[in-house]
């Protein structure tokens, strides 16, 4: 009896690191083909306020567009996108909002990265820009949090969330804003870090991951097969 579960045990630890190996090859082709639709879209046009606005409706990963429009900066609120990490620190991603025309949604706009005060009750000093600016640079759109995708905004002036949920934030705000994040290559008087990961995970690290599991797999069943050939030597004598 003992045996038997310990062999139904193995061969489903074996069978678990297998396909945990091929999804994370399947993940792997996932983001090759993701990377390259990335370099295609920033090969296309600029978008316009316009195509801005079909865009964040009808499509579910938007990211890597280039846009080019103008905009009036609003004052208030800053946004401070919590729990973020450049560079090996951990702070805020800081967004303005801009009004394109005062019928259609704002849009958010990073400002860029800035480091959290030891302090938790206390917020970052925010640059912020003024009046009417010439925005060009890349959408995105982040993925959601799968353990939590509320809100959770705890300050007002800045405004610090927990994560982009454009339907609660445009509920907290009052008025709606489009969804989906804009990357200006540059601002005047702003000069934040702003980094480029469209892609959390790179398929090479899928694939490294990838050959760590079929290793663990390949390494058990050898175990395997080396613990039942000594079970059988030592019977034989």
């Amino acid at each position: 009896m003992i045996r038997a579960i310990f062999v139904l045990l193995t061969l489903g630890i074996f069978v678990l690191m297998v396909k945990l190996g091929f999804w994370q090859l399947s993940r792997a082709e996932e983001k090759t083909q993701w990377q390259a639709q990335l370099e295609s879209r920033m090969k296309e046009r600029p978008l316009g306020f316009s195509e801005l606005l079909i865009l964040a409706e009808n499509d579910d990963n938007p990211s890597g567009y280039r846009f080019q429009l103008s905009a009036s900066a609003l004052a208030e609120p800053l946004i401070l996108l919590d729990n973020q990490v450049v560079d090996g620190r951990v702070g805020y991603l800081a967004y303005q909002l801009f009004e394109v025309t005062q019928s259609g949604p704002r849009i958010l706009v990073e400002l860029g990265f800035v480091p959290a005060p030891r302090q938790r009750s206390q917020l970052p000093q925010v640059p912020s820009v003024q009046g009417e600016v010439l925005l060009q640079g890349k959408v995105y759109r982040k993925e959601a949090n799968p353990l939590s995708h509320k809100l959770l905004a705890d300050t007002h002036s800045p405004l610090r969330i927990q994560n982009l949920n454009f339907d609660e934030l445009n509920e907290h705000l009052g008025f709606p804003v489009m969804a989906l994040a804009l990357q200006p290559d540059n601002l005047a008087g702003v000069s934040l870090p702003r980094s480029w990961h469209p892609i959390p995970m790179p398929p090479e690290k899928h694939m490294g991951y990838a050959v760590q599991w079929f290793s663990m797999a390949t390494a058990l069943f050898l175990l395997s097969v080396f613990f039942v050939l000594r079970q059988r030597y030592r019977k034989a004598n």
